[in-house]
């Protein structure tokens, strides 16, 4: 098959033993598996892994985590460039998720640190897909 479709996009048709094809006259279409998508430009072809493996959908919780607790922290009116200490009472899968990328929450938050407690005080409560959290913001004295 791959033979056919190489002789259509080099010359154009394919002889047959009753006469020829022209390429005008067939429609040739990549489809991609499942799991992937596909695209070319006639002369290269991409195809991508689109499948969602637990590292991403927890990068992805992570980055929804970020985004929440930036806009609480303009909630409160906290300068940029505060150093902040947080405390989280959450499930296991978020405390995962914090664990996993601690990195990247001290690097986007201004974190100074991480504390999982029972007991968030003062601070507010907030939804990431199917997750509640309460998170405590705690300024750092400079």
């Amino acid at each position: 098959m791959c033979s056919v479709i190489k002789q259509f996009t080099q010359g154009g048709f394919v002889k047959y033993e009753n006469g020829k094809v022209e390429l005008e006259d067939v429609q040739i279409e990549k489809i991609a598996k499942d799991g992937y998508a596909s695209a070319s430009n006639g002369e290269h072809a991409v195809t991508l892994n689109t499948s969602l493996t637990k590292e991403l959908l927890q990068e992805g919780l992570a980055r929804e985590l970020i985004r929440a607790i930036q806009a609480y922290r303009k909630q409160l009116n906290l300068p940029i460039d505060l150093r902040v200490d947080i405390t989280v009472k959450t499930d296991k899968e978020l405390q995962t998720v914090f664990e996993n990328f601690k990195r990247m929450f001290e690097q986007n938050l201004l974190m100074r640190n991480l504390v999982m407690n029972e007991n968030v005080v003062r601070g507010t409560e907030i939804q990431i897909a199917d997750h509640i959290i309460s998170i405590q913001l705690t300024p750092v004295n400079r």
